[in-house]
């Protein structure tokens, strides 16, 4: 058989079987045998927290860090993603806010029906995370089922077939997926499809019937989480650009849904849920200028991962000049595929829809003030179908392609990279959710004298003080509630004195009172600072992602001024000391600050430990005697050419 004969040959049966009827059923058992070796993972992060909140009895309940009546279903399904509580103390999740954390800042979601699923396993298999695990991998194929359904609308033929394995092998999906508490965000498109599919089958067969399945199927993706605004953003773009009737039949058919959206935000605001004045999220309704910013930033490099350019831990990881490097990159890329798909945009309306989708499924992508892979679910479901249609264009010659050959020359090799970075990395991206798992320990244990916060019993029952953090986010929110999970001692209180990369002057003035000083320098990370103090790092680097983590508590806007001072078990900071802000820059960074212990530093109470940038780990750190200034070197010190 000639080569091109079996060429042909092989695209034909591949056509047959991507077109297949039971390529949903294929679909959906692709997703679980893709996603299965997450159900192994345990719990880990926020997992922990609902862990603690969802039983009845537990070491951080003892100590008063989680509220005693937190399992019961009426309050789980109101406060389960609640990380600052609506007008309640930052500690009531067990989380250690640092002392730098603005105090209105905000960070309370209502997903009630995922928090109804979470309260659900802990009432049926509290000890088996397994089969939390499972729920999840099970909710993926549910979804992964609905997804060729809807390819098979707006796509058709092989290209359904092609566009659902693009969506099903995402690398970025198992991330989410291996994480129980994320499990709203699966949900929310699960139940979103079913809006969009039903509303599809409403508007082509006029049944009334239909229109109520899919307003009710919205509800519940709403309900789920906020990602069910992209459903909306759908239905609002079937309207617009895919549905043949009359202007006023199809606005009518879009009313019902904006409506469901604006009595859902109207009750999500008025229960005081939300996000403000944190660098991690963006109300747009709250901070329109932010959220501006927000999707201006984030926007084109979420669309990167419909072609698989870029996974968004390692665009955290970049430095911030190279971070805007890649973004202009990304719009570029953006014109220019604008420019070469306009002739199919214009001439073929689904094409028209699932753009419009995924434009309007960044509003609430964007509202994550850092691309993360929980907000690539919708983006995907469109930008996978697009895919396909621009292959299927390439493979049997469009219309619009005619005449133009660098076009369709174009087209065509875009599609094999496509293909071949949709294909070759997702089939072993799953192994590495063992390592990433792994990897979320507080601490990297390195070196035979580090301290291992998270893993081991060191200052349980003490007043654990952390003089400088490499990874402040870790610390302060996950290692007291891993320890408690863990069966490991509790420490009594956490307190991070620092976040910063620079050295660290640190004077005591007398028995309980330290002076800590940072020359021209941050004590703790902002990100839009970073650029002008690390020109001579490395393009890439985890300690980028861990300085936006730990600038997240206060966003550039709101400064700290000198003479602010954080009370001894106040609002946020630490029960065992307060602190003094003596100096700040123009900014409002603080430089300089003193901090207040209510017992001598030599006390049995406190257990203090500091960070080595050289080997990544804690150490013990003692503090100097009266009088006496110790330096503690920083990052950028040990990177700066000798």
């Amino acid at each position: 058989m000639s080569q091109p004969r079996f060429f042909i040959l092989t695209c034909r049966y591949t056509a047959r079987l991507l077109s297949h009827p039971l390529v949903p059923l294929f679909a959906a058992i692709a997703a679980i045998l893709i996603t299965f070796s997450t159900h192994s993972l345990g719990i880990f992060n926020d997992d922990e927290i609902h862990a603690a909140m969802l039983t009845s009895h537990n070491v951080l309940k003892d100590a008063g860090m989680v509220s005693a009546d937190s399992h019961l279903f009426k309050n789980a399904i109101m406060t389960l993603y609640q990380f600052t509580g609506r007008g309640k103390n930052h500690k009531s999740l067990g989380l250690n806010f640092p002392w730098w954390t603005d105090t209105d800042m905000a960070i309370n979601f209502w997903r009630p029906l995922a928090s109804a699923s979470l309260w659900l396993d802990y009432r049926l298999w509290p000890q088996n995370p397994a089969i939390m695990h499972v729920e999840n991998i099970l909710w993926f194929a549910i979804a992964a089922f609905f997804a060729v359904i809807f390819y098979r609308r707006f796509a058709g033929g092989w290209a359904a077939g092609l566009a659902a394995i693009l969506f099903v092998l995402n690398p970025e999906f198992p991330v989410v997926i291996a994480w129980i508490a994320a499990r709203y965000a699966i949900m929310t498109l699960a139940f979103g499809l079913g809006a969009i599919l039903f509303h599809h089958a409403w508007r082509s067969s006029s049944e009334k019937k239909l229109a109520i399945a899919s307003w009710t199927m919205l509800v519940l993706s709403l309900l789920s989480g906020e990602g069910g605004v992209a459903a909306a953003g759908y239905i609002l773009a079937y309207g617009l650009f895919y549905e043949k009737s009359n202007a006023r039949s199809r606005i009518m058919s879009i009313i019902p849904a904006a409506l469901i959206v604006v009595i859902w935000q109207i009750s999500y605001k008025m229960l005081g849920y939300g996000a403000q004045y944190c660098l991690l999220y963006v109300d747009p309704g709250s901070e329109p200028v932010r959220y501006l910013a927000s999707l201006i930033k984030n926007g084109p490099i979420l669309l990167l991962n419909i072609t698989g350019q870029m996974r968004m831990g390692t665009f955290m990881a970049m430095s911030p000049r190279l971070q805007n490097i890649v973004w202009i990159g990304a719009m570029a890329q953006w014109c220019a595929a604008l420019a070469i798909f306009w002739p199919m945009l214009r001439t073929d309306r689904r094409a028209a829809f699932l753009l419009a989708g995924v434009l309007l499924s960044l509003i609430p992508a964007c509202s994550s003030a850092s691309p993360n892979e929980r907000a690539l679910f919708f983006i995907g479901l469109g930008g996978m179908g697009l895919a396909a249609l621009a292959i299927e264009a390439a493979v049997n010659g469009a219309p619009w392609l005619e005449r133009r050959k660098i076009r369709h020359v174009m087209i065509a090799a875009g599609a094999l990279l496509l293909v071949a970075m949709h294909a070759a990395y997702p089939l072993w991206a799953h192994v590495r959710m063992n390592a990433r798992a792994l990897q979320n320990s507080n601490v990297l244990k390195t070196g035979s004298r580090a301290i291992d916060l998270s893993n081991s019993a060191f200052g349980a029952g003490k007043n654990i003080v952390v003089v400088n953090s490499g990874e402040v986010f870790k610390c302060i929110a996950y290692t007291v509630p891993h320890r408690a999970h863990s069966g490991i001692g509790i420490p009594q209180d956490l307190g991070v004195l620092s976040g910063t990369y620079h050295d660290i002057r640190i004077t005591r003035l007398d028995s309980s009172t330290l002076v800590f000083h940072t020359p021209g320098a941050m004590l703790f990370p902002v990100r839009q600072l970073l650029e002008k103090d690390v020109r001579r790092w490395p393009r890439k680097d985890p300690y980028y992602l861990n300085a936006f983590l730990a600038s997240a508590f206060r966003i550039h806007e709101r400064p700290m001024h000198a003479d602010d001072s954080v009370g001894c078990g106040g609002f946020v900071g630490s029960r065992c000391f307060s602190v003094l802000v003596k100096e700040v820059d123009k900014q409002g960074v603080p430089l300089k600050a003193v901090f207040k212990f209510h017992r001598s530093l030599e006390d049995s109470c406190y257990a203090w430990v500091q960070w080595d940038w050289k080997t990544g780990g804690y150490y013990a750190f003692t503090p100097p005697i009266v009088g006496q200034t110790v330096v503690v070197p920083g990052r950028f010190s040990t990177l700066r050419p000798q």
